[in-house]
């Protein structure tokens, strides 16, 4: 899988690259582990970090890895309950380390966020003009909250986050329906592998945090069942295979997409409903409808409907058994 540098917003490089380190980092220790030291350092060297600030990051990485253990850990949490308060300590550990740098380190780590995001969504030239106005706003009222000294932590804590989320919302005015679901699917990929990694984990070497969402139906894979064998297109994402949903209709299933957002399949007495860009899948079946959760949502690249393969095939109700480059489907599924 290609990795890439997960870009959420006006956050920093720089801060999400050690975000995503907080996943990883020995939730025992008072500072992170080794491999995230001389990581660090490459970072610093990015940046011009002082030994201070350096220190004062380090610090900061190993609270909230200690939290996000913490919330890996409860048995009392859902799965989704995991990944939505690990995204919320993602949010307040690039807050904390933005205020640690300083106010000519954040200009450049906007204006890093910018280039990358203009790589990694593919913006039209309109797109970057109307991104680079929002990030220049957003870093023009970061440097105001940092220098506002009536403000308590707490405020400019919260003051820094609601800035970060108005952010958001003016990106998610200038990007279309696919380069939001790639965001998204960034995002929801980062967050749920800080819950399912654990303390022995490492990043790959020369990359930052997080799984680029590539729209490139290069690769294929090969749907068994019956005894027959149907090659189809494939995307890669978070370790994850999505194809088109038409592929299931080689395997039996009716597939009806209404060109536009919706998507409807039905095999045998279940029917199973998904919208794009979102993660919920709702099953119908003799009369009794269930919400599942999906990981990726289902989504449309060049005039085709994409869903991952796992969750739409057990869904339809089949066991999935997987060999390199072959989904066999087994009817017995839930």
């Amino acid at each position: 899988m290609r990795t890439h540098l997960l870009i959420v917003g006006a956050v920093a490089v720089f801060a999400v690259a050690l975000v995503g380190s907080m996943a990883f980092a020995d939730p025992d220790a008072s500072q992170p582990g080794p491999q995230w030291v001389g990581m660090i350092k490459q970072w610093s060297q990015a940046l011009g970090l002082s030994d201070t600030q350096q220190d004062q990051i380090k610090t900061i990485v190993a609270a909230d890895s200690a939290k996000a253990s913490a919330i890996r850990a409860d048995a009392t949490l859902t799965r989704a309950d995991k990944i939505a308060q690990i995204k919320d300590l993602r949010i307040d550990c690039r807050i904390q380390t933005m205020q640690v740098l300083t106010p000519e380190q954040r200009e450049k780590t906007f204006a890093m966020s910018g280039d990358q995001l203009k790589k990694e969504l593919e913006l039209t030239a309109d797109q970057q003009t109307k991104l680079d106005a929002i990030f220049a706003d957003a870093h023009a009222d970061t440097e105001k909250i940092i220098a506002d000294g009536s403000l308590t932590p707490e405020q400019r804590m919260a003051a820094l986050k609601q800035r970060h989320e108005t952010t958001h919302a003016q990106l998610a005015q200038i990007l279309t329906p696919d380069q939001l679901a790639d965001l998204k699917d960034m995002r929801e990929a980062a967050n749920t592998d800080s819950v399912l990694a654990g303390a022995d984990a490492t990043p790959s070497a020369g990359n930052f945090a997080g799984t680029r969402f590539r729209c490139d139906a290069s690769q294929k894979v090969a749907l068994q069942y019956g005894g027959n064998t149907y090659p189809t297109d494939a995307i890669e994402a978070a370790d994850s295979l999505l194809v088109p949903v038409r592929a299931f209709s080689l395997v039996g299933a009716e597939v009806k997409w209404d060109g536009e957002q919706r998507v409807t399949v039905t095999l045998g007495s279940r029917v199973v409903a998904l919208t794009f860009g979102e993660h919920t899948a709702r099953i119908i079946e003799g009369g009794k409808t269930t919400d599942v959760s999906w990981d990726l949502c289902p989504r449309q690249h060049s005039d085709t409907a994409y869903v991952p393969l796992r969750p739409m095939a057990e869904a339809l109700g089949f066991v999935v058994t997987w060999s390199p480059g072959v989904a066999k489907l087994d009817v017995g599924g839930n």
